[in-house]
């Protein structure tokens, strides 16, 4: 039996009907684990029993495009295995299942709507989009899924030109605690992160790193405020921050890893950062994520206005991280942001000037720290900081070079504000100056090096706001993350 035969049983398709809620304990202490075991115990959850101590997941992305990730639809290989040493063996050896998630818009209630699909069988190193449509023909999907999903791969919004192959691999030991109710409290350890690199034709894993810590989830399909409060606290007490996943994290370290490779720019203007930001009218998320894929294709090929794809950064990478906003008080020019990954990460900005969509701010990046919910009280009130908001972010960016080898980051965010992550989000483009390959030649002032930035940047809008308008997606000038959240906040 081939392997495509092998994975094409007991097929299954759900619409998502649980909230989800993940945490990160940076340093988890014993108590952490007891009290888990206790808080379980105390709300009758059930410790499932596992003949394979290890999970290993695989992320698959399309073929020649390690970077193409595209959130709203997740590709993934799960298997249980006895032990890490060779994840490929352990992968051959070993139960799993394809899973396949995506979001579809739905035009009569404006919403977004989740799905999932899950293949039983064995590990399939490369799946092409003839095959999976062959798994989805031979499966039992009433034909109204089977056209959706069979839709899904069509759609450019994919990129899928050829194959999807594994690219991302994430090792971890896992407890997971189960209710009658159907809620699920996990408790995820010895996190690993690696890369598969083809060389002639061998294929090896490349250690991408690891979460020094543990991930606590808790998927809840029925209410239950007890638990949810109980666990809550006990995460708090244990400095747990609201985390956005291991595919996240997987995505930040490839992403480092990629950027080794490339030579390092020189920065004309030190301390400031140059931007511009827009506002998607629209709420539409698969359709701004398929226009800005295509976008990404259109900069491939250099354009009659000097902007092309930056050739050490031939991906459309993503990122997610969880943002804490801040602004001074009595001053609304300035303002602070805490990003919290691995590490927690400080930065404060103040506008010296906006000039048409373009802000000039300053910018004082602080030393990275490892997150205390203390040290991060502690950094508001020195800086007498007030909080505007907080959100999970998630970007796709590609960068582009000018034709005087400045080079843009041009950049789409889905934001998501917290602790409320299942309703409305906000969508917004920016284009960021990130630096220059070579000297600077001319009037090397520096009024007049932030002139010609904001020049280049203005072309770069026009151009953006053109392609987007032809896509039919109306985008506008665009607004600083604190006046955003401030909205929000007068709407309650």
């Amino acid at each position: 039996m081939s392997t495509i035969e092998a994975t094409t049983y007991s097929p299954e398709l759900e619409l998502f009907d649980r909230d989800e809620n993940k945490y990160f304990i940076p340093s988890p202490a014993p108590t952490l684990h007891e009290g888990i075991h206790r808080v379980c115990d105390n709300h009758s959850y059930r410790l499932e029993e596992h003949s394979f101590p290890f999970t290993l997941t695989v992320y698959f992305f399309p073929a020649g495009n390690v970077g193409l990730s595209c959130p709203g639809f997740t590709a993934r290989y799960r298997a249980y295995v006895n032990n890490t040493g060779d994840l490929i063996t352990s992968l051959q050896d070993g139960n799993g299942f394809y899973e396949f998630k995506w979001l579809e818009w739905d035009p009569h209630i404006r919403k977004q709507i989740k799905h999932k699909l899950r293949f039983k069988g064995h590990y399939n190193p490369s799946i092409t989009k003839e095959q999976l449509l062959e798994m989805l023909h031979r499966s039992s999907i009433d034909s109204d899924l089977h056209k959706r999903f069979e839709l899904l791969l069509q759609d450019g919004n994919l990129l899928i030109r050829g194959s999807l192959q594994p690219v991302l691999f994430v090792s971890y030991q896992r407890e997971r605690f189960r209710a009658t109710n159907g809620n699920v409290v996990s408790f995820d350890q010895a996190v690993k992160f690696a890369i598969l690199k083809k060389e002639n034709s061998k294929s090896t894993l490349v250690p991408l790193g690891s979460l020094p810590g543990a991930i606590v989830e808790y998927k809840e399909q029925k209410p239950d405020i007890h638990m949810r409060w109980q666990l809550y606290r006990l995460l708090v007490t244990h400095n747990g921050i609201r985390f956005y996943g291991k595919k996240g994290e997987g995505l930040n370290l490839l992403q480092r890893y990629l950027s080794k490779t490339a030579p390092s720019l020189s920065a004309e203007i030190e301390g400031f950062e140059l931007e511009s930001k827009f506002d998607i009218r629209t709420d539409n998320f698969p359709l701004i994520n398929k226009v800005f894929g295509e976008m990404f294709t259109h900069f491939q090929k250099p354009q009659k206005k000097g902007h092309f794809l930056t050739p050490q950064f031939q991906v459309l990478n993503s990122q997610s991280t969880i943002s804490t906003y801040l602004h001074k008080k009595g001053s609304p020019r300035e303002e602070g942001k805490i990003l919290v990954g691995l590490q927690a990460k400080y930065s404060s900005k103040q506008l010296v000037e906006q000039r048409g969509n373009v802000l000039v701010r300053r910018e004082q990046k602080g030393t990275p720290f490892a997150f205390n919910r203390q040290r991060v009280r502690e950094l508001i009130h020195v800086n007498e900081l007030i909080k505007s908001g907080q959100d999970l972010r998630i970007r796709r960016a590609f960068y582009i070079t000018s034709s005087s080898g400045r080079v843009f980051k041009i950049s789409l965010d889905f934001n998501w504000p917290l602790p409320q992550i299942n309703g409305a989000f906000f969508a917004q483009l920016e284009v960021e100056y990130t630096g220059r390959y070579g000297s600077p030649s001319g009037d090397t002032t520096k009024s007049n090096i932030i002139n010609e930035i904001i020049y280049e940047i203005e072309k770069i809008n026009q151009e953006i706001q053109d392609f987007f308008t032809s896509k039919g997606i109306q985008i506008s000038a665009g607004r600083r993350k604190v006046d955003i959240f401030s909205t929000l906040k007068t709407k309650k």
